[in-house]
């Protein structure tokens, strides 16, 4: 891991401290704890390494546990497990695509009802029924 890789990080687990801070000090299932979660899960927030500005509630509890059972270095963003590794599709699943695409040079990935490549079947969307916007949490 080079120093910019562990700035970063450090970046990282700075912000997620700062968010949690004012939190840390509350005791797990403390009065109040769950609307301050969702008041600042309702903020806009600069976020190293990302464009994303939102932080859900969910993730502001995970951080809290982590902090509380590990420290600050729980908060240390793990590095990739598959870091400096292709990432591209398996051989197989490439052509198969490519088989489709050379058999209709004309269909693009958008095309409305287009086919799947050869073992890849994906079932249709279900059908809504008419009563499932009434009876809701009845089984029928």
């Amino acid at each position: 891991m080079n120093d910019s890789d562990f700035d970063h990080r450090q970046a990282v687990a700075l912000f997620r401290y700062g968010l949690i801070a004012d939190l840390v000090r509350l005791k797990p299932g403390s009065k109040g704890l769950h609307a301050k979660i969702a008041d600042k899960a309702a903020g806009e927030y600069t976020i190293p390494g990302t464009t994303r500005t939102r932080v859900a509630a969910e993730t502001f509890r995970d951080w809290l546990k982590r902090y509380r059972r590990g420290g600050f270095n729980a908060l240390l963003p793990k590095p990739r497990a598959d870091r400096g590794q292709s990432r591209s599709l398996p051989a197989a699943v490439v052509d198969a695509l490519l088989g489709t695409k050379e058999g209709n040079p004309a269909q693009t990935p958008r095309s409305p009802g287009r086919s799947s490549p050869a073992g890849f079947h994906r079932p249709p969307p279900a059908r809504p029924s008419r009563l499932d916007g009434q009876n809701r949490g009845q089984q029928r």
